[in-house]
């Protein structure tokens, strides 16, 4: 009896979910130095995503690494929570948002802030779907809103506060490649192929 409701469990959660997976390659002057593997899961209603890279470049002689990740939940088209870490060499970042009621609550490196505006699109959400007629989205790493801009056929972009440039091109509603720019150089995220 127990068998028969351990298959009736996962035959229904089967019905009830699916994942699309995505992989990138990360590009630093013509050299692929990492790889990025990005996820969406649906189950009854819910969306989660979750993201993982990892690269490392020597710049000027100098080995540079890093590790990003997402963990985003999103619920009736409503953002619930989203953990983003980044760990780099010089720069850690770990921003979390909670949604409590009609409150989100922010700790961004331990530096507290909330607000109550909805969230229905967000950074990650950009592997999977092209913004058309989005012109503001939330990125979980600052833990706040940024205008995003076509700036091309089927290209977007938007700019952090220091000055970090992060173009999204797509080819048939599919993300093909990402360009962050900071000054001079610029950093490639590449769908495998």
């Amino acid at each position: 009896m127990k068998s028969i409701f351990l298959i009736m469990l996962s035959l229904t959660l089967g019905w009830n979910s699916h994942a699309q997976n995505y992989k990138y390659e990360v590009i630093l002057m013509n050299k692929k130095i990492g790889d990025l593997n990005v996820s969406k899961t649906h189950t009854n209603g819910a969306e989660r995503y979750i993201l993982n890279s990892e690269s490392m470049a020597k710049v000027l002689f100098i080995k540079q690494s890093s590790k990003i990740n997402f963990d985003v939940l999103f619920n009736g088209g409503s953002l619930i929570k989203a953990l983003y870490t980044s760990v780099k060499d010089d720069d850690n970042i770990r921003t979390q948002v909670n949604k409590e009621d009609n409150l989100y609550k922010v700790n961004s490196n331990n530096a507290l802030t909330n607000f109550k505006e909805g969230v229905a699109f967000s950074s990650i959400m950009l592997y999977f779907k092209e913004p058309i007629g989005i012109s503001r989205i939330f990125i979980e790493r600052i833990g706040g809103f940024l205008p995003i801009t076509k700036t091309g056929d089927n290209q977007y972009e938007y700019t952090l506060a220091d000055g970090t440039k992060n173009t999204y091109r797509y080819k048939s509603g599919v993300l093909h490649e990402i360009e962050i720019k900071r000054g001079v150089g610029a950093v490639y995220i590449r769908k495998a192929v």
